[in-house]
């Protein structure tokens, strides 16, 4: 039950998360003349500490590859570092901001940077712009001077097939054709195995043939 108090100009359909624990998004790409934007819900903002009427200093970590291993991504939020970060960072949203779709009111906090985005999905081999990629955050280290978070793609299971999508699936049984048999033709009057048939085998005593008659 959703009891609005106040107005229900300020009320309406909670915010509903798509993901019950810390996710970063890269949003897929919403058209000509839009920004490119890194999304992150409101588990993660809780965990990073990205606290709403101010902004946050982000920074990421691309950790290269070693021969047979896959490439890994980092986050920091630099907030409590006592000096200042000489690497590339970049600036969080004050408020939350809307997630990109008609069929959803989840908001987070959200990085605007072409840059990021681009070299986000060319270093996790993502340059599909049409769809959305998500990265689960884990704690990967609390010795520095800020957690370092490790990002974790999440990779959608492959869709079943229904049972009405598989009484649907059509069998062309014209592909395969079987082999014409083979018969023999029927011997010529006047041969000498002319009335003979082929012996088949049965079961049972065998039956001797019976001479033909003169």
């Amino acid at each position: 039950m959703n009891i609005v108090f106040g107005s229900l100009k300020t009320g309406g359909t909670p915010n509903k998360s798509e993901f019950d624990y810390p996710v970063m998004r890269v949003e897929a790409w919403r058209g000509k003349g839009t920004s490119r934007r890194v999304m992150f819900n409101k588990a993660a903002c809780q965990l990073m500490s990205l606290d709403a009427d101010s902004t946050q200093k982000i920074m990421f970590g691309f950790a290269q590859a070693e021969p047979g291993e896959s490439q890994r991504l980092f986050v920091i939020n630099t907030e409590s570092f006592i000096r200042e970060v000489e690497h590339v960072t970049y600036n969080t949203s004050k408020n939350y901001a809307r997630y990109s779709g008609d069929e959803t009111t989840e908001r987070g906090k959200s990085i605007s940077s072409t840059r990021l985005v681009s070299e986000i999905r060319s270093f996790m081999n993502v340059e599909d712009e049409s769809v959305p990629v998500d990265f689960k955050i884990v704690e990967f280290s609390d010795n520095g001077e800020a957690p370092v978070y490790e990002l974790i793609s999440i990779v959608e299971p492959p869709e079943e097939l229904s049972e009405e999508d598989v009484k649907e699936t059509e069998v062309d049984f014209d592909e395969v054709q079987p082999e014409e048999s083979v018969m023999s033709e029927p011997a010529m009057n006047g041969s000498d195995d002319a009335g003979y048939f082929p012996v088949g085998t049965f079961e049972g005593e065998p039956v001797e043939a019976e001479e033909p008659l003169i």
